[in-house]
């Protein structure tokens, strides 16, 4: 879904800089994208995601040659020291979403651990905004989280807009009002998906470059 909401051609390049295990790449694969980058700041997701991705071409038996994938270890925050400026049409990538410890978080120590991830989010966009292309697009996960019947966002929208980004409608360009996606968009024009008990829940946003 995420990769759709990108709404890119088949050639344009794709990076997601928090890989984990792969899933995303592999979707990218199965979907027929053939420009593919992948990195994470742990050298064992780096290893899941190419074995992963082995297995992937195994399976399916694609030809491996049809596609380049650039798979590498680094930190969110320095990544335009091995890629190129202005080199990515979209990014889709779900980052670190906060402890596991969470769920047994107070309402105190959830305000915490929303300050202690929006730099994080924030030092990405930065690094985004050197390598997204002119009107690419970020299509990405910020973490929600729930106590009793308060919920805890990152506030960094407007952070992420002086840094040249633009969140955007969850309707495609290409298809009429009749065919609208039937999902509830949040006030901050967001989709959260979260289930009953969830302390930690996904917000998805989409943003588009609209600064050089």
């Amino acid at each position: 879904m995420m990769i759709n909401f990108a709404h890119q051609d088949k050639n344009q390049t794709f990076l997601d800089p928090f890989c984990g295990s792969g899933t995303i790449l592999q979707e990218l694969v199965l979907l027929g994208y053939q420009n593919i980058i992948g990195t994470d700041l742990e050298a064992r997701a780096i290893r899941s995601t190419q074995d992963n991705l082995d297995w992937l071409f195994k399976k399916y038996d694609l030809n491996r040659d049809k596609y380049k994938i650039n798979i590498f270890k680094n930190d969110v925050r320095y990544l335009s020291t091995q890629l190129s400026a202005n080199s990515i049409d979209a990014i889709v990538t779900e980052p670190y979403l906060g402890s596991p410890k969470a769920k047994y978080f107070s309402s105190h120590q959830l305000k915490v651990e929303v300050s202690r991830l929006a730099p994080l989010y924030v030092s990405a966009f930065t690094e985004f905004g050197k390598l997204v292309k002119k009107d690419g697009v970020v299509v990405i996960t910020f973490p929600v989280f729930r106590f009793n019947n308060q919920f805890f966002n990152l506030e960094i929208r407007e952070k992420i807009h002086r840094l040249g980004f633009q969140a955007q409608d969850f309707i495609n360009p290409k298809l009429d009002s009749s065919h609208l996606l039937k999902l509830k968009i949040t006030p901050r024009n967001s989709i959260v998906f979260f289930h009953p008990g969830q302390t930690i829940s996904r917000e998805i946003i989409v943003f588009k470059k609209v600064n050089t």
